[in-house]
């Protein structure tokens, strides 16, 4: 038996408070996630050399592009399979947690060995 499938309607305000606010959010944790990552690998003493080599602000930079295109790609493919799922913050939260955990795991094993990386967790554990 079907139920009535009924799509809340977004309005402009509900893309401002549900996509792009989070966005911005998320796109600042996963940038302390990297300064931390940094630091780690670098030091607080090397952390000014770090970003003044060209190579490495290019990878900065590519960095932050590809976790700005997986956020925007994730919210855009949930919106469009279930805006309904995606509508609730807290659902939009779990899935940019998935991806958090999902970086920070891939960083912890990459420190054991770099055939370690779990690669595709994360779109498993969003896949169910």
């Amino acid at each position: 038996m079907v139920k009535n499938a009924r799509r809340i309607v977004w309005e402009k305000k509900d893309f401002l408070k549900h996509g792009i606010v989070l966005f911005f959010e998320y796109l600042v944790l996963m940038s302390l996630i990297f300064v931390a990552i940094v630091i780690r690998n670098n030091g607080f003493e090397n952390f000014n050399i770090f970003f003044s080599k060209q190579e490495n602000i290019k990878g900065v930079v590519f960095s932050g592009i590809a976790v700005a295109l997986l956020i925007i790609v994730t919210f855009i493919y949930f919106y469009n399979i279930n805006g309904d799922f995606i509508y609730k913050i807290s659902n939009q939260f779990m899935i940019y947690a998935i991806i958090t955990v999902s970086v920070i795991a891939n960083y912890a094993f990459g420190l054991v060995n770099i055939y370690l990386r779990p690669i595709s967790l994360c779109c498993l554990l969003m896949l169910f």
